[in-house]
């Protein structure tokens, strides 16, 4: 795999405040538990491992740059229904406790701490 230059990193950060917003609203809108049944369902985590298997072949260097650097075990989160309810639940407590609010500069670190992140790449494997 290649490292993103500066131009990508700028990219990214704009990419990764796209991909994070949706789940953010939804955050905000409906429960926890109504949210863990939409990712979760068998439905659900079927559409999103054919998207990653799917983001896994695409050229986007920062959806590959987030799936390499992802602490989190991505595939068992969508396969297994526990390990995606948890993966849901960790992702919404962290926007719950987000008093940053739009600074994204160190927009890796989004990685590394991994739940809202991953969330949003489960959404994004699921549409």
């Amino acid at each position: 795999s290649r490292k993103l230059d500066m131009n990508d990193e700028s990219t990214c950060a704009m990419f990764v405040q796209k991909l994070i917003k949706p789940v953010e609203t939804l955050s905000m809108t409906y429960s926890e538990d109504d949210i863990v049944h939409h990712y979760c369902n068998g439905s659900a985590r079927d559409s999103q491992l054919g998207g990653y298997v799917n983001a896994r072949r695409v050229s986007n260097p920062c959806v590959q740059d987030i799936l390499e650097r992802l602490d989190i075990d991505i595939v068992s989160a969508i396969t297994n229904p526990d390990d995606c309810a948890e993966l849901v639940r960790r992702g919404l407590n962290e926007f719950k406790g987000d008093t940053r609010g739009r600074n994204l500069l160190g927009w890796l670190s989004l990685v590394t701490s991994g739940g809202r992140l991953a969330l949003s790449l489960i959404r994004l494997f699921g549409n």
